[in-house]
C-alpha cells in the first residue's frame, strides 16, 4: 500500500488527526487517530492532506511551534548521509530478527535448563551418599582398635 491509498485530516494546525485506508486483506475502511509524529510522518512519506484541511496548514504551519520550541542540537550536523526511511525499514527488519534469535536462544536455555536439573539432582544426591558413606567409613575407623 503506498502514501496515494491514505487519506489524512489534521486538526490543531497538523498537531493531531487522523488517517484512512481501505484494508488490503479484507476491503474493510480503516480509521486511527495520528498524533503529532504520526501526522509528520505520514506527511514526509508523501500522504496526501484532506483539501478541507489544506487551508489550515497553509503558510508551514504544520508543526511550526513545535519546531521553534525545541532547541536545535546538535551545533554541527554530523557526517555521513542522512537517515532515510530505508535506513529505518532495516533497522526494524534488524531488530525483529534479533528478537526472534532471543526468543529461540531463550527457549533453548529453558529446554537446556529442564534437561540438565535431573542430572544436577542426581549429582547432589550422589554426592551427599558419598559424604555420609565417607562419615561412616571415618567412625568406623576411629572406632575400631589398631
Amino acid at each position: 500500500m503506498g502514501p496515494e491509498a491514505i487519506l489524512l485530516s489534521v486538526r490543531d494546525n497538523g498537531k493531531e488527526g487522523s488517517y484512512r485506508f481501505q484494508c488490503p486483506s479484507c476491503a474493510d475502511d480503516v480509521e486511527k487517530r495520528a498524533d503529532r509524529k504520526i501526522v509528520a510522518l505520514l506527511v514526509s512519506a508523501g500522504v496526501d492532506i484532506e483539501r478541507g484541511d489544506a487551508a489550515v496548514l497553509s503558510g508551514q504551519m504544520l508543526f511550526d511551534e513545535e519546531t521553534q520550541a525545541q532547541p536545535t542540537y546538535p551545533e554541527q550536523a554530523p557526517d555521513g548521509p542522512a537517515l532515510t526511511a530505508d535506513d529505518l525499514i532495516e533497522f526494524l527488519s534488524v531488530a525483529s530478527g534479533l528478537v526472534r534469535r532471543l526468543k529461540v536462544l531463550g527457549r533453548t536455555l529453558r529446554r537446556f535448563s529442564d534437561d540438565v536439573q535431573p542430572l544436577t539432582e542426581a549429582i547432589a544426591r550422589e554426592g551427599a551418599r558419598a559424604s555420609e558413606r565417607g562419615s561412616t567409613l571415618g567412625e568406623r575407623s576411629r572406632s575400631s582398635p589398631r
